[in-house]
C-alpha cells in the first residue's frame, strides 16, 4: 500500500490533504484489480509549512516539524489516511524545527537535523516512541544537515543521508542509527 499526497489548497479551516492510495504487488507493479487509485480530502487541524513526514507500519503517517502560520512548533501529529483522523501531541519535539529528517521504523521515530528559530542547522537529532510520541533521548548528529531524507532497514536501523550542512555545501555523508533493542 503506498500512500501519495500533499496539500492541495489551504482554507480558512486548516490545509486540506489529497491523497492517492495505489495497491501495489510485491514485484512492484500497481494491482490494477484496485483501480488507478482515487483522491480523498481530509482535513487537517494545522497550517504546516517545512515539516516533514514519516509512514509507520500501521498504516498512519507521522508528521514532525515545520511551523504553523510562520511559528516553528514542537508538536507532533500523526494521521490515519484512510479514516481521517489527526492526533495532535503537544511538544513532542524538545527543539522546534524546519526541514528535519524524519524516519520511523515502527517502534521509533527519528528527527534529525533541521533549521531552527534562528535559522541555525540542529545539530542533533530527537529519537521518539512511535506509539506515544514522546521523546526518548537527544543524540548528537555526526552531520548537522537540514533537508535530508531518511528511511529505515528492516533490522531496524535508520539511515540519514542528502541534506544541507551547516556551511550551507550539499551534504555527502550517510549516517547510520542503530536503536537499542527492546
Amino acid at each position: 500500500l503506498v500512500v501519495v499526497g500533499h496539500v492541495l489548497k489551504s482554507i480558512e479551516q486548516g490545509f486540506h490533504f489529497d491523497f492517492r492510495v495505489l495497491r501495489l504487488n510485491r514485484d512492484g507493479s500497481q494491482d490494477t484489480s484496485f483501480a488507478n487509485g482515487n483522491f480523498v480530502e481530509q482535513t487537517f487541524p494545522a497550517r504546516l509549512t517545512g515539516h516533514r513526514v514519516a509512514a509507520s507500519t500501521s498504516d498512519r503517517v507521522a508528521i514532525l516539524g515545520g511551523s504553523v502560520d510562520d511559528v516553528l512548533t514542537g508538536n507532533g501529529y500523526r494521521f490515519d489516511p484512510f479514516t481521517g483522523i489527526a492526533e495532535t501531541f503537544a511538544n513532542a519535539l524538545v527543539t522546534p524545527r524546519n526541514s528535519p529528517v524524519v524516519v520511523s521504523n515502527g517502534r521509533h521515530i527519528l528527527v534529525a537535523g533541521g533549521t531552527d528559530a534562528d535559522g541555525n542547522i540542529v545539530p542533533d537529532a530527537e529519537l521518539l516512541d512511535a506509539d506515544t510520541m514522546q521523546s526518548i533521548t537527544t543524540l548528537p548528529l555526526t552531520v548537522a544537515r537540514t533537508g535530508g531524507i531518511g528511511f529505515s532497514l528492516s533490522n531496524g536501523q535508520m539511515i540519514l543521508l542528502g541534506g544541507v550542512d551547516a556551511n550551507g555545501a550539499p551534504s555527502d555523508a550517510i549516517e547510520l542509527f542503530t536503536p537499542s533493542l527492546p
